[in-house]
């Protein structure tokens, strides 16, 4: 504990430091506060016997003084901010503006709440959503975008590519039938623009497609009939190859027997497959054509 000091101790000290001690009953020891006052003023503030003596100032004599010595601009931005500085510094002002603080921003919260907690699946929908959005406003960003990339890694995306076609080969022909017959108009264009960028490549698929029709079409083919269903296909139907000329199992005739009318996208769906079932329809166009050369 500190020395002991009597009431006499107290004012002279008061009266050194330009205080007067106004306490009514005198301390237990020199390090409990008590009641002080300037006498400059008249401030009340409260210190210990030993904090007056080591630096015993009048707290709001020193900011009244510096907000005397500074001059504020509160005309301008930075003269509002400094005062506003300077009043928050104030004994008992931070306290204050916390207090504000807190209810401005309990009122703000009463009229703007939060969104409410949202689950990982609802967030990584919202920026589905968003980037389905974007690329849909977007397109040409995004192509110019999988195009850099295709570029920077052509071998491994491929090579990716393959693998996931291998191993997802039905799937992935399924989805692509579907959005074909989903959309035929824009298939149709994607399709004569490839053809139009790629002219090489189309005039190399049909020197093979002639090769092969060449050597599919036997001496003893009868071209007359092959030329009606030609002539008389119908608007929208195409001339199919029952069993197709290259075909994975099997490899057809060009030849009568071997064709029949099919819709157009039925036939490009179609491709190479070929089923013992459309054995059938061949019988059933076998019977149109001996039926037409006896009228």
């Amino acid at each position: 504990m500190g020395q002991l000091k009597t009431e006499n101790d107290y004012r002279n000290l008061a009266a050194e430091r330009g205080f007067e001690w106004i306490a009514t009953t005198l301390p237990k020891d020199t390090k409990t506060p008590t009641k002080w006052e300037c006498l400059l003023r008249r401030h009340p503030t409260v210190h210990s016997w030993k904090t007056m003596k080591s630096n015993g100032n009048c707290r709001q004599c020193h900011w009244d003084k510096k907000r005397e010595s500074i001059q504020f601009d509160r005309r301008t931005k930075e003269g509002k901010a400094a005062y506003a500085r300077y009043w928050s510094s104030l004994p008992g002002n931070s306290e204050r503006v916390s207090v504000q603080r807190r209810a401005k921003h309990a009122e703000f919260r009463a009229e703007n709440p939060l969104p409410p907690t949202r689950t990982v699946e609802e967030i990584a929908a919202q920026k589905s959503a968003w980037n389905k959005a974007d690329r849909e406003t977007y397109p040409e960003k995004y192509q110019a975008k999988s195009k850099r990339e295709y570029e920077a890694d052509k071998e491994n995306i491929g090579a990716r590519h393959a693998k996931r076609y291998a191993e997802n080969q039905e799937e992935i022909r399924a989805i692509a039938k579907t959005v074909r017959d989903a959309n035929p108009e824009i298939h149709r264009a994607a399709a004569k623009k490839y053809r139009q960028e790629n002219p090489a490549k189309g005039a190399a698929r049909r020197a093979k497609w002639r090769a092969k029709l060449k050597q599919r079409t036997p001496e003893w083919v009868d071209l007359e009939a092959i030329e009606f269903f030609f002539e008389y296909c119908p608007e929208g139907c195409d001339v199919d190859h029952i069993a197709p000329l290259q075909g994975e199992i099997i490899s057809g005739l060009h030849v009568v027997e071997n064709i029949q009318w099919l819709p157009a996208l039925a036939n490009k769906a179609k491709g190479n497959y070929w089923n013992c079932d459309e054995l059938a329809m061949a019988d059933y166009m076998r019977r149109l054509i001996r039926d037409y050369w006896q009228m």
